[in-house]
């Protein structure tokens, strides 16, 4: 860490003490030369600008492309793991091409999107809070501007045309997401996106509880979705597809599922399969200047007499 990441941090602290103090100053005496006063805000402000960082983004690499739009259904809700209550910000580096990515987990599922872009030197990585995420996610799709980001080590700033928006970040370590990332999932299923989602949604009518887990049966031509709810009956629905293996039965939750789904833009949702256990990769190849995966935790699933 350089000397300039060592001294903002203090800076912040001694401006935040300053203005809950009850002899909070209105002016702060500069001795150089010859000693003059200046607003306290003002100094604090000019003081605070020599330890940010600029950086500019195109609108869409944040928005349309998904950077934030289609990772923030991953993001968790559990307060006692507050690193995961946000969008991991960060440059990623593949075949010596640069990616701007946003990550987001649950532990349950996951879900990363990734741009090309110029490379960026000195970006620090950050997570974005829930709440600056959706605010920003909305400002974006209103406004088309060029966004400008200024970090520190605590805050970030959004500008975009004539509005702000400015967020603490979280404070904690982001989990090496890409130890789960699946590297032998070699089955592969291809069905369209739509009918998918609507046969989830019809046969999951019959569950009270949303939650309730949806049964895959992958076969050579078909899937086969089963929901079977002891206090309502079952569902059941047969659906064409593709699928490149032997015969695999897989467990869901319907919900994460039908958020997965729902953000696939592409005409077939592909689906990579190892066995019944392990996380399930599925991909949206709409964008070909865009990468994006979502990993789903098959659920447990229930002997059926």
């Amino acid at each position: 860490m350089n000397t300039q990441q060592r001294q903002q941090p203090g800076l912040q602290l001694f401006y935040d003490l300053l203005r809950c103090s009850s002899i909070f100053p209105n002016s702060v005496f500069i001795r150089k030369k010859h000693g003059f006063e200046v607003p306290l805000e003002k100094w604090f402000k000019n003081e605070l600008h020599r330890y940010l960082k600029d950086k500019v983004f195109n609108n869409n690499s944040l928005v349309e492309a998904g950077i934030l739009n289609k990772t923030k259904i991953s993001m968790s809700n559990d307060e006692t793991r507050h690193y995961l209550n946000g969008i991991y910000i960060h440059i990623t580096e593949s075949e010596k091409n640069s990616y701007l990515t946003g990550v987001a987990t649950d532990s349950h599922r996951l879900s990363s999107s990734s741009i090309s872009l110029d490379k960026i030197d000195n970006f620090k990585p950050f997570i974005l809070p829930k709440k600056a995420v959706f605010q920003l996610c909305n400002l974006l799709q209103e406004n088309k501007e060029n966004i400008l980001l200024n970090s520190s080590e605590t805050k970030i700033q959004f500008k975009i045309g004539k509005s702000k928006i400015i967020s603490k970040v979280i404070d904690g370590k982001f989990p090496d997401y890409k130890k789960v990332v699946p590297q032998k999932n070699n089955k592969t299923l291809e069905v369209d996106t739509r009918d998918f989602i609507h046969s989830v949604e019809r046969v999951i009518t019959v569950s009270i509880d949303r939650k309730e887990g949806v049964k895959i049966a992958l076969k050579k031509g078909e899937i086969e979705l089963f929901v079977n709810s002891s206090s309502s009956g079952e569902g059941k629905e047969n659906l064409k597809a593709n699928y490149n293996s032997e015969d695999l039965t897989v467990g869901f939750n319907s919900r994460y599922l039908l958020d997965i789904a729902s953000e696939i833009q592409d005409k077939k949702l592909i689906m990579n399969l190892n066995d019944s256990v392990s996380p399930v990769l599925i991909q949206d190849n709409s964008d070909k200047n865009l990468s994006l995966i979502h990993i789903s935790e098959p659920t447990r699933l229930r002997r059926i007499s």
